[in-house]
């Protein structure tokens, strides 16, 4: 994913601007061009894994605005040889629904490590609107683990043929499997007005 600071950010409403102060030290040492795009999601690294193998995770997220995604971002563990993984955007439907598969990312190579995985997607999402962000991997030897936190009615599951993602998806994984809010979000690019 690359570097990354904090910076204080200032929202103006009645000009309708924000001002984002980024620390002198990193852009000093930054390489250029430098990305400021929003994300949403959950950024968390989960403190529990479990396979994503030809099994798709996924957690409703609420886009925070308008916006055109670029990039989803999943983090996994894998071991022994590389795994292929993808990423989805699915319609939420209700918290442990979700409906039509909007997008699929570009397939991410997956090197032996513990780390997230990005690749490419494309869609425009709506300010105020649910959506399940979810990934998989192919079945290789050793593991490709995602990584949650507990939190209850968060999330679902579909067993799948990597790479074919259900469409709809199709929930096969009630009970606890639903207490889960996998650690995968989006990198937009904020559209239009104000929301």
């Amino acid at each position: 994913i690359g570097n990354r600071a904090w910076c204080d950010l200032t929202v103006d409403l009645a000009a309708e601007q924000a001002t984002i102060l980024i620390p002198p030290a990193f852009l000093a040492s930054a390489i250029y061009p430098v990305r400021i795009d929003p994300t949403f999601g959950y950024t968390t690294i989960g403190g529990t894994a479990t396979t994503m193998e030809n099994v798709c995770r996924a957690s409703w997220q609420t886009a925070p605005e308008n916006g055109d995604v670029t990039e989803i971002a999943y983090y996994t563990a894998i071991t022994n040889t590389a795994k292929a993984s993808k990423g989805v955007i699915y319609a939420w439907t209700a918290d442990n629904d979700a409906g039509a598969l909007l997008a699929t990312s570009a397939e991410n190579a997956g090197a032996v490590d513990t780390a997230w995985r990005t690749a490419a997607i494309t869609l425009t999402v709506v300010g105020g609107t649910k959506y399940f962000l979810g990934a998989a991997h192919v079945v290789a030897a050793g593991v490709g683990n995602g990584h949650y936190d507990t939190v209850t009615a968060k999330a679902i599951s579909d067993t799948f043929t990597y790479p074919t993602f259900s469409d709809p998806f199709a929930e096969d994984g009630p009970g606890l499997q639903n207490d889960r809010e996998w650690s995968i979000y989006v990198t937009y690019t904020a559209v239009g007005g104000v929301t």
